[in-house]
């Protein structure tokens, strides 16, 4: 830049639907719940990995059958057998690989309530997040039903988390797409580990993995060390309990030995957990 060129104007309506903008901190965000692109995108995250798991759905087929008309909003995933043969008809697609979505479709139904919990888009509730709302509450009724105070007695839930939960089950349109799912007959209960043995080395301890561990990786290592009742972070601190370091082990292993924690190797986080 010399100084000479129009400075930047940030648009002040979506390029999509043409609702206002509005900013908060650095973002800008499109106030239109209905906007198609809103609606895209909610598709591909419910749709994705950390949430319902569905393979074959990923972002281009997605806005291809959004675009098509085959799907609307999310209920409609499980309407998609109903467009099979147009489907066929599009260059691409084969009745091979839309049966196989479909089934894919069909198999994430029986998928534990946190995917679902993650997969409807609560603000302020990640995986990890929709996790612990489902270990605690069992199933998504017991949720719905939670109030407020109720869900501010929980572990890291604070004021604006524990809003967003409870406004997401107030909202009319949001129990609309809940219930369209429930008679679609997707799975609303949780089927995780729920008890835990009382000798269980890391129950309520605080975890930090470090490194490669090469016999989990480091979702599945999570998963047992939370199922297991331990709370898994990303940064070592003084509040600290246990650092698992697997190969390369960096600056966290550095930092554990410094502060004088516990550091376990692989060989010894697996002796624990058997």
């Amino acid at each position: 830049r010399d100084g000479t060129q129009i400075p930047y104007r940030m648009i002040e309506t979506c390029p999509v639907c043409g609702a206002p903008l509005i900013r908060k901190d650095a973002m800008h965000f499109c106030l239109n719940p209905d906007c198609d692109a809103k609606q895209i995108e909610s598709i591909i995250h419910f749709a994705s990995k950390d949430a319902m798991d569905i393979e074959g759905m990923g972002e281009k087929v997605a806005e291809q059958f959004f675009n098509q008309g085959f799907i609307h909003s999310v209920p409609d995933i499980y309407k998609l057998m109903d467009h099979r043969e147009e489907i066929i008809s599009l260059d691409g697609w084969q009745s091979k690989s839309i049966d196989k979505l479909i089934e894919a479709i069909d198999n994430s139904k029986a998928n534990s309530i946190e995917r679902l919990l993650f997969g409807l888009g609560i603000k302020e509730v990640g995986a990890k997040m929709a996790k612990t709302l489902s270990k605690k509450y069992q199933t998504l009724e017991n949720l719905m039903n939670a109030s407020l105070e109720e869900l501010l007695e929980i572990n890291d839930v604070g004021p604006v988390v524990a809003n967003s939960i409870y406004a997401f089950f107030k909202d009319e349109k949001k129990l609309e797409i809940i219930n369209s799912l429930l008679e679609l007959g997707l799975n609303t209960k949780y089927l995780g580990t729920t008890t835990i043995a009382a000798n269980n080395y890391f129950s309520g301890k605080t975890v930090v993995l470090t490194g490669t561990l090469t016999a989990y990786g480091r979702k599945e290592a999570t998963q047992i060390l939370e199922d297991l009742g331990a709370k898994v972070t990303g940064s070592v601190s003084k509040a600290t309990d246990c650092v698992i370091a697997g190969v390369e082990a960096g600056s966290k292993l550095d930092k554990a030995q410094a502060l004088g924690i516990t550091v376990l190797n692989e060989e010894e986080f697996i002796a624990l957990i058997k």
